[in-house]
């Protein structure tokens, strides 16, 4: 399994839009497709930082994504409520233990 981990940090007062954003419109694209496995999104209002992992079954199936037309899309969207560009770090997992249930 690989994940791919995109930082970005959020203008003042907007990150529940942004957040909006990834839960309305880029998790639905990824889970339409093939090898996403899930993912999470770590906020830390104070700091307006928001830490996203996708969790996909293979890097081949990331990079898919990661390089879509529909990707850049969410991107371009959520761009006007970002501070900067964001960061991305791909890296395979190594251990998963964490069960979510919705």
């Amino acid at each position: 399994m690989h994940a791919q981990v995109v930082r970005v940090l959020v203008q003042p007062g907007k990150l529940d839009e942004a957040m909006r954003i990834r839960g309305d419109s880029v998790v639905p694209l990824a889970r339409q497709q093939a090898g996403y496995r899930g993912g999470l999104a770590f906020v830390d209002r104070d700091s307006s930082r928001i830490t996203a992992v996708f969790l996909w079954e293979t890097r081949a199936d990331l990079e898919a994504f990661a390089g879509s037309d529909l990707y850049q899309e969410q991107l371009r969207r959520v761009g006007p409520y970002l501070a900067g560009p964001p960061e991305r770090e791909v890296c395979e997992v190594g251990l998963s233990e964490v069960v979510l249930q919705a």
